[in-house]
């Protein structure tokens, strides 16, 4: 039964490291950095739409549909060329069918640094 307390101590110091440690000799995690800017933009409506009533829609905003993420119920359209991402978002963001706009950004975390 001794050797339970001992596992846990154990594991806490693999999970935590040690007690002493100082925040300056702990690994700092890495910056993610933005690969690219958004040429496309993630949209949940209010209300679920038809196909129909979302091509009509998003049509008025030049927006290309791209593909559904249907399980959580947003829709990727792209955005028409000599327009913003955020162009777009704010106008969006400003009709009361629309719960909420934001670009679809792409991210990398750096390799690890040796």
């Amino acid at each position: 039964m001794r050797s339970v307390p001992l596992m846990l101590a154990a594991c806490a110091m693999l999970n935590y490291g040690p007690c002493n440690q100082t925040s300056g000799d702990r690994v700092q995690p890495r910056e993610a950095t933005q690969v690219a800017a958004a040429t496309e933009i993630l949209v949940k409506f209010k209300a679920p739409l038809s196909e129909d009533s979302a091509s009509v829609f998003t049509a008025a905003f030049g927006l290309q549909k791209v593909r559904d993420l249907r399980g959580i119920g947003v829709r990727v359209y792209r955005v028409p060329a000599g327009k913003t991402a955020q162009e777009v978002i704010k106008q969006l963001q400003a009709d009361p069918k629309v719960e909420y706009a934001e670009p679809n950004l792409e991210y990398r975390i750096p390799e690890k640094q040796n």
